[in-house]
């Protein structure tokens, strides 16, 4: 007796095939978006407020709940790549923000959605374009948000400052005391920050986050194609030159000395923050944020250290750094393993962005050999971010 197959579907079995595939891309993302971390489960905030930090890589997007005049941190975030300024036209801005936009609108109930407060706050990337594009882009991006979303957007650019200023709102916010200190390192821009007598000490350097000093670097110090501050067997285009890493951290350092040695910026910070030390040396806490605090999980050393452990580990990893990283797989622009999921732009770069924080941190702040400092992303279970500060500053 034989039997009959059939490699064709009927028409009822096609349609129930895609109604089973429809539901179970509904779960999976309902799934996906529930296990994410920090979800909300008490559902018990009335009052919404969410901001977008569109930074110069990436945006990534942070929801709070506002309580009377306490913002409370909700731990729901998302972060998207590349940064808002990488588009050349608008329309290619707003929809690179469509995950955001998506995640906001799947946590907060839809009943609440068109009275939550949703900013968007353009950092270094934008600041870095010309005035005139930058008030067409943040109009552009409230514009394209009216016409395809549920909820009102209002978009601006804030000066380096301001972006220091709220680091450290958020930092006295969630330690509870005003004597503390923020170092933030982006990609186009560093700050600092803290407490000098009664009002808060800020500095900003548009220009000097590691993104555009390495553009720097390359174009006015490296001479040859062998760059030390690149691991051995690593190689990448720069301005249509191959350039290839020799893995030499001493000579690294010192080059990037020699870079910075008269640098008009760097000293003018310097002799700003060098009439405030005592001020710095009476800091109960230094947190160090984004760049740093990367760099620090890729050197392996603990969350709380000091320069000292900074500079050992350095010099430790990036003498003689052979690529790929022999604990690490690396594919498709991902690495992971031994020092945790980071694209692998964050590992090439490792060793020179160790030497230019131990410049900043050292050379051009002055902070103490032997001073901890906190390389944290969460502090007290929340999120240390500029964000965080700006709705406090901003919402209440």
């Amino acid at each position: 007796m034989s039997s009959v197959y059939r490699y064709w579907l009927t028409p009822s079995e096609k349609r129930a095939a895609i109604f089973l595939v429809a539901v179970f891309v509904a779960l999976y993302t309902l799934y996906s978006y529930s296990n994410l971390k920090g979800h909300d489960p008490s559902n018990k905030c009335r009052h919404y407020i969410a901001v977008i930090d569109a930074g110069s890589s990436g945006s990534r997007i942070q929801i709070f709940c506002k309580e009377l005049n306490h913002i409370r941190p909700l731990n729901l975030m998302l972060k998207t790549y590349p940064g808002i300024s990488s588009f050349k036209k608008i329309r290619e801005a707003g929809r690179s923000l469509t995950p955001l936009f998506d995640f906001l609108e799947f946590h907060i109930p839809p009943s609440l959605l068109y009275t939550t407060r949703v900013a968007l706050r353009a950092t270094a990337g934008v600041r870095l374009m010309p005035k005139e594009k930058q008030n067409k882009l943040m109009m552009g991006l409230e514009d394209y948000v009216r016409r395809n979303r549920e909820f009102i957007l209002h978009a601006r650019v804030i000066s380096g400052e301001e972006e220091a200023k709220f680091g450290w709102t958020a930092a006295q916010a969630l330690t509870g005391h005003k004597h503390v200190g923020v170092v933030d390192l982006g990609g186009a821009s560093t700050q600092i920050s803290f407490l000098d007598e009664r009002k808060v000490f800020v500095r900003s350097l548009l220009g000097y986050g590691v993104n555009q000093i390495y553009e720097r670097y390359i174009t006015e110090a490296l001479k040859k194609n062998a760059d030390p501050c690149l691991p051995q067997g690593y190689s990448h285009m720069k301005n249509g030159n191959l350039i290839h890493g020799n893995g030499k951290h001493a000579v690294c350092l010192e080059r990037l000395r020699r870079f910075f040695s008269g640098d008009e910026m760097l000293d003018k910070i310097r002799n700003d923050v060098s009439k405030r030390w005592g001020k710095m040396k009476a800091m109960k806490e230094w947190f160090a944020l984004d760049n740093y605090e990367i760099t620090q999980k890729l050197l392996m050393i603990p969350n709380r250290s000091t320069l000292t452990d900074w500079k050992d580990a350095s010099a430790s990893m990036c003498e003689n750094r052979q690529w790929p990283p022999t604990d690490q797989t690396c594919i498709v622009g991902k690495c992971t393993g031994g020092y945790g999921e980071y694209r692998e732009i964050k590992h090439s770069m490792m060793c020179f962005v160790a030497a230019y924080t131990t410049i900043l941190l050292e050379d051009t702040y002055g902070i103490d050999v032997n001073t901890a400092i906190n390389f944290v992303t969460h502090v007290n279970g929340s999120r240390l971010e500029w964000a965080y500060g700006f709705a406090i500053q901003e919402f209440t």
